[in-house]
């Protein structure tokens, strides 16, 4: 249905963004067509008896706590991006002890970057979006993400239309029915291969 709607006017622009109030003001947005979070992408090793992101934040805070102190996973974000930003403001706990607990030398200048930290020194942690960590994850065995559960940083994607587009509620439809029979599920499954 979806081509249909691409098929009877060709000289129309969308574009997926992410959805955020200022953009509304501009552009229809179709409903999501990717829902992102935060996670904590890890060694396996480290994340022994974590599920989430905020676990990991509770056992560094018992970790400095413990005489003598415990191994502490420390934290990295890429420098100036949407992640820190959201960090830097948040009034979450778990994200600003994130934010706290950065350091100069975690401020990484490309995910890329962070992902090798990661892998090859393990004791930190890169803070990506959710869909990130997923792809990662399943190019490197040796990796896993914990998952905000908090909802510290949502982001929803969005294809977005000229205001008052006769084809947002053709394109929703559209949307709705590509999640209902799987087919957006087996997209993300083919491009988010698992190698492991």
């Amino acid at each position: 249905m979806i081509v249909q709607v691409f098929e009877k006017k060709a000289d129309f622009a969308l574009a997926d963004l992410t959805i955020t109030e200022e953009r509304k003001r501009f552009v229809d947005f179709t409903e999501p067509i990717i829902e992102n979070q935060l996670s904590a992408l890890i060694r396996k090793e480290d994340a022994t008896g974590l599920t989430t992101m905020e676990d990991l934040v509770k056992r560094n805070q018992e970790a400095a706590k413990s005489t003598p102190p415990g191994a502490i996973v420390s934290y990295g974000v890429v420098k100036g991006g949407s992640t820190y930003s959201r960090l830097s403001s948040t009034t979450d706990e778990v994200g600003r002890e994130i934010f706290s607990a950065l350091r100069p030398e975690s401020l990484m200048p490309s995910i890329n970057s962070g992902k090798e930290k990661v892998a090859a020194e393990g004791g930190f942690a890169m803070i990506v979006e959710s869909t990130m960590a997923d792809y990662i994850v399943g190019q490197n065995c040796n990796l896993t993400a914990l998952p905000d559960t908090r909802n510290i940083h949502p982001r929803l994607h969005a294809i977005a239309l000229a205001k008052g587009s006769p084809y947002l509620e053709p394109i929703n439809q559209a949307i709705r029915e590509l999640k209902a029979d799987g087919t957006m599920a087996s997209l993300k499954a083919k491009y988010w291969k698992k190698n492991c």
